[in-house]
């Protein structure tokens, strides 16, 4: 064994240093150890290392351990979720004291994502820790020395690191073996025959669900999809990472399918080629979208074939690359588990606070923004230009989200073409996507949740209320800092946070049917929701669904004249616009070149509950002038804003007047009338828990699975092939 000798040397334990050997003591009382004969009394702290690229599964080597501290660095400043274990592997314990005294990293010593093997046998402490490991856990990247007088270590760890390598690839070259001899005679009659039979009852189908620990809300909507599934009469099991800091490996998938032997994969967020190594084999792929991810929206790497099915929302980008896929969807609305949530609803929650809000998107909208900058790479255009672009037209965005029946994908377009510069007109579709779901849908989400959190802390530091933030990275926030309380599991602790607060915040540019929202009212919480008026429909919209004009060529006959317009028949759109856009004479009388046109609200029942929903949220619409309903000519002209009305997304809320908010203002009066009036708190909530149990449950989730499992064999069957 190769040790390192070390000159011994005492450094003061203060400031950094006494807070990461505590967090070492807690986790870690070998290592702790190796570190005292190194250890005295006062040190002064280094500054904060610069950001470093972190790898899924570092391992750093003796005299690269400098770089420790810049990679902790990188992994808090992430957006992401994961963490990524590092081990230090440093025979020299005064290095790694020096190391622990200037800089501060126990949250890692204590969160178990840095660990420590220090002292002679350093080397071989790691490769112990390693063996003990499961084999399909990520194979970790060596950060080798930059001395040459370390190179024997670092290569002892290479011996180490290349011997778990060799056996995973061997592992994972026969279960792909078997794996296919397994699969190779299901064809399209073998498929059609135990899908059948499954469905039927006859024989229950075995399912598996792949899931990430460190993606909270999407683990337990897993965890739930599982068991309405095994309640449907199946049976299955969740793939997820051996630990909290790893990721899924294709030895990982290889393992489970060879033990399950899975009639069907259902994979929240995921197509097939998640798993490229298994991704040949021929077994029904069942993709439930919940989220516009990127990865959803662009060509997938490995194409979809008949045995691939789609549920959840159906976002137009998904089918661009290939039509025959709609046959094999199924739409399905967000869901949410009540047995998860009820109990802590069933009696009133002790107050814990008038404010909550939880979320783990804490990084500022200028800080995200820098980030994204820094990742836009390898791109046609000047990315860091682009971005700058994008966040300076937030403000202009949001405006546009707040108007009655905004298209957001058409301001998407429009915003993304106008950052690109003079060649946004030419960029193509792909492209402008990506940077859409990449770029700017991100930041205006980011930017209305940290406006809406900043309404929240003014209002709660001017009223003496309490408000309370839970999830990652609030602490390091410093206007948010005063209320972080840090991550909150999913589960009963995020249902007692709900039903104890007197309002809990959501803000998106996303329609607020929302699995947050859901599982706060059946929590016995009241929800507070950023609204936008591109949640709902036009007043063009509501009017063409009360049969106030068509786009027909002959309109239908109406009993009598409707709304304000006294004609019998049903007004033609085109023949309005006419009418009203392009001056003409009518009967020797100069009319139309209008800039718009009236509709009386007291005439139209839609317009009327429109806008006393507005009233009660105490903005007022736009397009409301003295009691009319004012519209654009050109508007009319435009039948693709709406062909037929937008789908209600308030339904689920049933009071969007009640439980929404525009500005700060709003928020405030949402605030105190939960606060001061808890039986209309506890009306509010129960009547959307109501709607949301009766419509939203995982059971419609199974029962679309069992709809597109039955289109496999009745669509494209002939294309099932075996695996070559």
């Amino acid at each position: 064994m190769i040790t390192q000798a070390s000159e011994t040397r005492s450094i003061p334990a203060r400031g950094p240093l006494r807070a990461n050997l505590e967090a070492l003591a807690a986790v870690d009382a070998s290592t702790l150890e190796a570190l005292r004969p190194f250890v005295g009394e006062t040190t002064q702290a280094a500054g904060p290392p610069p950001p470093a690229a972190v790898p899924d599964r570092p391992v750093v080597s003796p005299g690269a351990s400098a770089r420790v501290a810049s990679l902790i660095e990188a992994v808090r400043g992430s957006d992401s979720s994961f963490r990524p274990r590092v081990d230090v592997v440093e025979p020299d314990p005064a290095a790694a004291a020096e190391l622990l005294a200037q800089h501060d990293l126990a949250e890692a010593i204590a969160g178990g994502w840095l660990r420590w093997s220090v002292g002679p046998n350093a080397a071989a402490r790691f490769a112990e820790r390693l063996a003990d490991e499961p084999l399909d856990a990520m194979a970790p990247a060596l950060l080798r020395p930059e001395s040459s007088a370390l190179l024997p270590v670092a290569q002892e760890l290479e011996q180490t690191l290349a011997e778990r390598s060799t056996a995973q690839t061997e592992r994972l070259a026969l279960l792909l073996s078997q794996l296919r001899r397994t699969y190779a005679d299901r064809d399209a009659a073998w498929w059609r025959a135990r899908l059948a039979s499954g469905l039927s009852g006859r024989e229950p189908l075995r399912a598996i669900v792949p899931t990430f620990r460190h993606a909270h809300f999407v683990h337990a909507s897993a965890r739930d999809l599982l068991g309405a599934w095994e309640r449907a009469g199946h049976s299955g099991r969740l793939l997820l990472e051996g630990d909290d800091f790893s990721r899924l490996t294709a030895l990982s998938w290889a393992e489970v399918i060879a033990q399950v032997e899975p009639d069907v994969i259902l994979a929240i967020n995921y197509r097939r080629d998640v798993a490229p190594e298994t991704a040949a084999l021929p077994i029904p792929w069942v993709c439930w979208v919940q989220d516009p991810m990127p990865h959803l929206l662009t060509p997938p790497k490995t194409p979809a074939g008949p045995l691939d099915c789609v549920i959840g929302h159906g976002y137009p980008e998904l089918f661009a690359h290939d039509e025959s896929q709609r046959a094999r969807f199924a739409p399905t609305p967000v869901v949410v588990e009540p047995r998860r949530f009820e109990r802590a609803g069933s009696t009133e929650a002790e107050r814990l606070c008038e404010v909550a809000y939880v979320s783990n998107q804490s990084e500022p909208p200028e800080v995200m923004a820098a980030r994204l900058s820094r990742g836009l790479t390898g791109v046609p255009f000047d990315g860091a230009r682009f971005v700058e672009m994008i966040a300076a037209s937030m403000p202009e965005l949001r405006d546009g989200f707040a108007e009655d029946g905004a298209d957001a994908g058409a301001l998407f377009d429009r915003f993304v073409r106008e950052a690109l510069g003079p060649a946004g007109g030419r960029a193509p579709a792909g492209l402008v996507t990506m940077l859409r779901t990449q770029i700017a849908e991100p930041l205006l989400e980011r930017t209305l949740r940290h406006e809406a959190v900043g309404w929240a802390a003014s209002i709660c530091e001017r009223r003496g209320w309490r408000l309370v933030l839970r999830g990652r990275g609030w602490k390091r926030v410093e206007r948010f800092a005063p209320f972080a309380r840090g991550p909150v599991a999913h589960g009963d602790a995020l249902a007692e946070i709900y039903a104890g607060a007197a309002v809990s915040l959501h803000a998106s540019c996303r329609p607020p049917t929302h699995q947050r929202v859901f599982e706060c009212a059946v929590a016995g919480g009241l929800p507070a929701v950023r609204w936008l008026g591109a949640f709902q429909a036009s007043p063009e919209a509501l009017l063409a669904s009360e049969g106030v004009w068509t786009f027909g060529a002959e309109p239908p006959e109406l009993p009598g004249a409707r709304g304000n317009i006294h004609w019998e028949k049903m007004l033609n759109a085109w023949d309005l616009w006419w009418w009203v856009a392009q001056p003409h004479e009518w009967f020797g009388y100069p009319v139309g070149g209008w800039s718009s046109i009236g509709f009386a609200v007291a005439d139209s029942p839609a317009l009327m509950a429109r806008v006393a929903e507005s009233q009660r949220r105490g903005d007022t619409p736009g397009w409301l002038e003295d009691g009319t309903a004012r519209i654009s000519p050109w508007v009319l002209a435009d039948a693709s804003r709406y062909p037929t009305p937008r789908a209600d997304m308030t339904g689920a809320l049933c009071d969007s007047g009640a439980v929404g908010f525009v500005d700060e203002p709003s928020l405030e009066r949402l605030i105190e009338r939960a606060v001061d009036r808890l039986a209309w708190r506890r009306a509010q909530s129960e009547a959307i828990a109501r709607r949301v149990r009766a419509r939203c449950s995982y059971e419609h989730v199974v029962s679309a699975i069992g709809g597109v499992l039955c289109a496999i064999g009745a669509q494209d069957a002939d294309r099932v092939r075996p695996i070559p």
